[in-house]
């Protein structure tokens, strides 16, 4: 009984360093936002690692099976290159739900994911980022957020 439950849940995942795995940016540009030249360099390791993106195997068991969502912070640009990614490893998600916004600061990154939690009722949300996720824990109280599993 508690493995249909579980299949029941309604379940969502962060796409970057949560679903897909990226090898670790050169330490100056570790920074999450970045401007002017250090932003083109980390576009364009950004391009050469999201193709090179390794599945979280571990992760990817969990939702094996079940139907799941994609709540992630990259702007819609990296839609054709994400579809191809998932397609490549065979994950299917209900929907992908992509940031807008023209602005993306973290404040802004957390109210997102916290509207289409809720809005979706999302029951299990993964998250890497440590500061994202203890506030989508205040403003999610009915969604239970948690790290992925590496």
């Amino acid at each position: 009984m508690k493995e249909i439950k579980e299949k029941m849940k309604k379940i969502a995942s962060d796409l970057d360093n949560s679903l897909c795995l990226f090898p670790d940016y050169p330490k100056n540009l570790r920074r999450r936002f970045l401007k002017g030249k250090e932003w083109a360099l980390k576009l364009k390791l950004y391009r050469k690692y999201r193709k090179e993106a390794k599945p979280n195997i571990l992760l990817i068991k969990k939702l094996k099976n079940k139907k799941f969502y994609i709540v992630t912070s990259r702007k819609k640009y990296w839609k054709k290159m994400t579809n191809t990614w998932l397609q490549k490893y065979n994950l299917t998600p209900m929907a992908v739900f992509f940031y807008n916004e023209k602005e993306k600061t973290r404040e802004k990154i957390i109210k997102y994911k916290a509207n289409i939690l809720k809005k979706l009722k999302i029951q299990v949300y993964y998250e890497d980022d440590i500061v994202i996720a203890e506030m989508l824990k205040k403003l999610c109280p009915k969604t239970k957020i948690l790290p992925p599993p590496k």
